[in-house]
């Protein structure tokens, strides 16, 4: 049961993650509109970045490390991604549009 836990913990840390990430990224999609759409995207950061506070604060040493591995695995892979995405893509050819 205990390893069952961990392994939801795990999950919703990583699922945490990508609402945190999601909710940044929030930013640079309204960047044009910002004057007005500030308040929004500040309350959806808060409102995931307190929903993760809160979890952490209220689970036990053994639990909070399975969530903290969550969060920081999908944070990992996210970042290692988005730098192997710039190296391949500068090395892949370029197709043509259309072939005859």
């Amino acid at each position: 049961m205990r390893a069952t836990v961990a392994v939801v913990l795990f999950l919703a840390g990583g699922y945490l993650s990508i609402q945190v990430l999601g909710a940044l990224y929030g930013f640079l999609d309204f960047f044009g509109r910002l004057r007005t759409a500030w308040p929004g995207l500040l309350a959806r950061l808060a409102g995931w970045s307190l929903a993760a506070g809160v979890i952490v604060a209220f689970l036990g040493p053994a639990y909070r490390s399975a969530f903290a591995w969550g969060a920081a695995s999908l944070v990992a892979w996210y970042l290692a991604a988005f730098a192997l995405r710039h190296l391949l893509v500068r090395r892949m050819p370029r197709l043509p549009l259309f072939s005859p």
